[in-house]
């Protein structure tokens, strides 16, 4: 498979004012409402600091410091200085924090973050049944649903019918051009191993990613159904199922292939299309399909 190089994996989503370390309650804002410090007050920002004990510092030894204390740059000073935060969302961050830690535990939960500023956790699900798992988890608990705002990806699927929806008698397959995605075996059962490579690219211009995606037909276009993750730290290739683009840093395989695959389990017999994105550069596309049949 080739040389590999370190990374992390999982889904980027940092929404705006969540996790900064030093947080501050301007006097005079309506309960509940978040605001930004206007520029012309800038200059009355110290003063008003002095006489304002609603500032807090949640980590560190002062507003100047990060998590761990350390002084943080100018420039990330003055962007912290610029998130407010309601008094009432302050004195329920513990709460929040458990609340967080209590959802990270549901099946199919892909990650989970705390909005400081607006008070809620966010919770990224991979499926229709992970979203309702959460929600019941949030009434077993007690938690005020308010508090939580769950997300997915575009179209979550069902963990059950995973291709409720494909058109898998005769999808349009075109003929490969020069650049393809070659799959070996063409027909296999569902479970079952494949190899995937990449032809026409030069083996010494391409870095890939250790993901493919697995497409059916859906009447309109070619709808990711899988994650197909090839083997890498020490675990074997599996698949996921698809919950919205998947963000992997870092991470990369040399060489054109061969890249070892299983075919989902859930698959029905007939045809799927096979994504593979690639980084473009002159020599190499920003992708390539190959087709596969299931029996």
């Amino acid at each position: 498979m080739g040389r590999a190089v370190w990374i992390v994996v999982g889904w980027l989503m940092i929404p705006l004012g969540i996790g900064l370390a030093v947080v501050q309650a301007v006097p005079g804002e309506p309960p509940g409402v978040a605001g930004i410090a206007p520029p012309a007050a800038e200059a009355q920002a110290p003063a008003a600091q002095a006489q304002a004990p609603a500032t807090a510092v949640l980590a560190g030894e002062g507003a100047d410091a990060g998590p761990s204390g350390v002084e943080l740059p100018e420039e990330w000073r003055r962007a912290i200085d610029q998130v407010v935060i309601p008094r009432e969302v302050l004195d329920r961050l513990p709460e929040l924090a458990a609340i967080q830690q209590k959802l990270m535990r549901v099946d199919g939960v892909l990650m989970s973050g705390t909005d400081h500023r607006n008070g809620k956790v966010f919770v990224g699900v991979r499926s229709l049944e992970a979203r309702e798992r959460v929600e019941a988890a949030i009434a077993r608990e007690g938690i005020p649903p308010e508090w939580v705002e769950i997300f997915g990806g575009a179209g979550l699927l069902s963990e059950e019918r995973p291709l409720e929806g494909c058109q898998l008698a005769d999808p349009p397959r075109p003929e490969p051009g020069p650049q393809y995605l070659e799959v070996t075996p063409a027909v296999v059962r569902p479970g079952q191993g494949i190899s995937l490579v990449i032809r026409g690219v030069p083996e010494d211009q391409l870095m890939r990613g250790v993901e493919a995606y697995l497409e059916c037909w859906d009447g309109e276009g070619w709808s990711p159904r899988f994650y197909l993750i090839t083997a890498y730290g020490g675990g074997g290739p599996h698949s996921v199922l698809y919950g919205g683009p998947l963000v992997i840093v870092d991470l990369g395989l040399f060489g054109t292939g061969p890249e070892r695959h299983l075919v989902p389990d859930q698959l029905e017999p007939g045809w799927y299309r096979i994504r593979k994105p690639l980084g473009r550069t002159r020599f190499v596309p920003a992708e390539v399909v190959g087709y596969l049949q299931v029996r």
